[in-house]
Parts: C-alpha cells; structure tokens; sequence
C-alpha cells in the first residue's frame, strides 16, 4: 500500500503465499516482482520454484535458466533445478546440477542434503549415505524392513492421475502441496502421509470414500 511498485515486497509475499500452497496467487505476486526487477536473479528463482510446486516443470526450468543467465554462480538457482529435473524424470541432469551446487559451495548443508535426497530417490542408497555421512559425521544411519513393498513406476503428471486414485506423499509439505495442486485441478483428493503405518494409510483412504 506504501509502494505497490516495491520489487522486494511483492517477492516475499509471493514466497509466503507459495510456501501457504496458495500457488496461482503466489505465481501472480512474484511475476509482478519479475516485472518490476527484472535482473533479480532470486525472484526468477522464486518465481520457478512457485512452477515447481504446481508440476508446471518447463515454466520452472525457464525461470532457472533465466536466473543463471543473470548469475551463474547463484547457488539456489542450481539446487532447485536439479530438484525439478530429478522430479521431472530427468535424473541424471539433475544430479549433474545439484553436484554442480556443491561444488559452487562445499560447505553448504542445504546443497549436500538436496544431493543426498537425490541420490536415494534415483536408486543410490551407498552414495546418499555417503553424503549423509559428510553431513553429520556422528549420525547412525538405520535401516528397517517394510510392511509393504514400494516400486519405482516412473515420473508422471498429476493431470494424469487417474479419477479418485490415492496418492502417498513421504514429506508432510508435500502433503499439503499435492493436496492443493490437485484441488485446483480436480476439485478433490486423497493424500495420505507416507510416514503412517499401511493399515493407518489403507483406513484413511478408505474413509475419504
């Protein structure tokens, strides 16, 4: 209201309203940011991880790249690249990015743990842990048996889903995120948290029925 021309305060509201999974009116504020600082290599970043949220990977990977453009060292710029890549089914891109991040910042906790969580996701247990290990050099890693079996089908596009399917989530944001994604789209859904037991994730899937 003071300044509506305020580059700075239509980016942290929409980082807040992405954060609040309020995507639509979160892309709106920070492309209004874009607009006014053009150059800021942070509110490109923002404005793809915004796309990210909302499985819009292309829009996302553009903002990147414009960002990069700008500053090729901004480290979050790489990090959340390499996340979208890897969510997108490009895995080996996107692990090149995140190796990318750390070596840009050796030290930085973030880029080490976005490179772990990548390398478990694409199939690489002995190399997260290793990273893990890098990270916090006391932690004990354990390791337990499922009570159900997981397989890895591919990456795939929400918009496919098929009607009143059931979606596990292993993050509690991402809960929240796929849960309003899929309202904007659908109008409902069923997402459960992947840390529940499966009889506690079967009996509340049962229940949204």
């Amino acid at each position: 209201e003071l300044d509506p021309n305020y580059a700075t305060g239509h980016h942290w509201l929409g980082e807040l309203l992405v954060e609040r999974g309020r995507f639509p009116q979160g892309q709106a504020a920070l492309k209004k940011a874009h607009d006014l600082d053009p150059l800021s290599p942070a509110i490109h970043t923002n404005l793809g991880v915004a796309y990210m949220y909302a499985g819009a990977w292309d829009d996302a990977l553009a903002c990147f790249r414009q960002a990069l453009e700008i500053d090729p060292r901004f480290l979050l710029a790489h990090r959340v690249r390499g996340l979208t890549l890897v969510r997108a089914g490009r895995v080996e891109e996107g692990l090149a990015s995140l190796r990318k991040a750390r070596e840009l910042d050796p030290r930085s906790a973030h880029a080490a743990a976005d490179l772990g969580y990548a390398l478990a996701r694409a199939g690489q247990p002995d190399e997260a842990r290793a990273v893990l290990r890098e990270l916090v050099p006391t932690a004990l890693v354990s390791t337990f048996s499922r009570l159900s079996r997981l397989s890895y089908a591919g990456a795939d596009n929400l918009p496919k889903v098929p009607p009143r399917s059931a979606i596990v989530a292993f993050s509690l944001p991402e809960v929240y995120a796929l849960a309003e994604r899929i309202r904007v789209r659908r109008g409902g859904a069923a997402v459960v948290a992947g840390a529940l037991s499966p009889r506690t994730r079967n009996a509340q899937v049962a229940l949204f029925q």
